[in-house]
């Protein structure tokens, strides 16, 4: 029996993967990382790359660090915002390895790269990464459907960022290459539900969902209206939005929903205010009913 040196079966896989598959750096510090972020996409196919606020790029030393991925790294969008990044995207997850004040789901990164082959197919898709000496922050974290951690070392975790994206994006790789049906790795079936994620899919809905921007403004219409109606305390509003955010990420809510909810905010906010002189000056901090908001 003849055996080849090499399986030519390998060149038959495709070489790159949906554009609607990002990743994105918040404020990278280094542009090496952002350069080494360029590699680590265009070997495992790759090529859509959001940064924001980076503290250096463009620069030679992210284009040398690159070697060989300047097509990708020069194709990378800058955003002054995280919320801009990630603005048009159905479905976004933020690495972290770090335990919030909040529980939010948590997945590995094999575990939620199924997930994130299936949407991207709708829509784009967000794997977030945060700066490298602390990672993304806890509102960042809060605008994220799934947190994802790297099941490292526990008593040394922690991955320089090019390590962190090339682990994330190798598991996109055979997550699509499973879709695709050209993979002969185990089926999801088989791995550890930590977390229910067939219930977040798609394919049952009669309407799309919503986008982080949408999410962001049934949020701001929240507080607005809450505010108005003498419910939330402005002087410790936040718990009480970051857990209703982690409600709608949660539940994936749609678009149809979204203007729902709107709708029931509007008619709150063409109600008179709260009347109670008492209520109006502890929650508010003015008198005679008068709106400063």
């Amino acid at each position: 029996m003849t055996v080849n040196a090499k399986d030519n079966s390998l060149n038959e896989l495709p070489d790159s993967l949906p554009s609607n598959l990002i990743s994105v750096l918040a404020s990278p510090s280094h542009p090496g990382n952002i350069g080494a972020v360029a590699r680590s996409l265009k070997t495992m196919g790759l090529s859509s790359c959001r940064l924001v606020s980076p503290d250096d790029y463009p620069s030679p030393i992210a284009s040398a660090r690159s070697s060989g991925a300047l097509d990708v790294l020069n194709s990378a969008s800058v955003y002054e915002t995280f919320d801009d990044a990630i603005a048009d995207c159905r479905l976004v997850v933020g690495t972290s390895a770090r335990l919030r004040s909040l529980t939010y789901p948590h997945v590995t990164p094999r575990q939620i790269a199924p997930l994130l082959v299936e949407e991207a197919e709708k829509g784009r898709v967000a794997v977030c990464y945060g700066r490298e000496e602390c990672g993304l922050l806890n509102e960042q974290l809060a605008q994220c459907h799934y947190h994802v951690e790297i099941p490292a070392n526990p008593k040394y975790s922690s991955l320089n960022l090019g390590s962190a994206v090339q682990v994330m994006s190798y598991e996109l790789r055979l997550a699509f290459l499973e879709h695709q049906g050209r993979s002969g790795i185990e089926s999801k079936e088989s791995w550890p539900p930590t977390y229910d994620l067939d219930r977040f899919g798609c394919e049952s809905w009669d309407e799309e969902p919503a986008t982080a921007r949408e999410v962001d403004g049934l949020i701001e219409h929240f507080e607005r209206a809450t505010r108005h109606s003498g419910f939330l305390d402005p002087k410790n509003p936040m718990l009480g939005m970051a857990r209703l955010r982690r409600l709608f990420n949660r539940a994936r809510v749609d678009r149809v929903e979204i203007n729902i909810l709107r709708g029931i905010l509007n008619s709150i906010e063409k109600m008179d205010p709260p009347t109670n002189q008492r209520t109006i000056q502890e929650n508010y901090g003015f008198e005679d009913g008068k709106d400063d908001v």
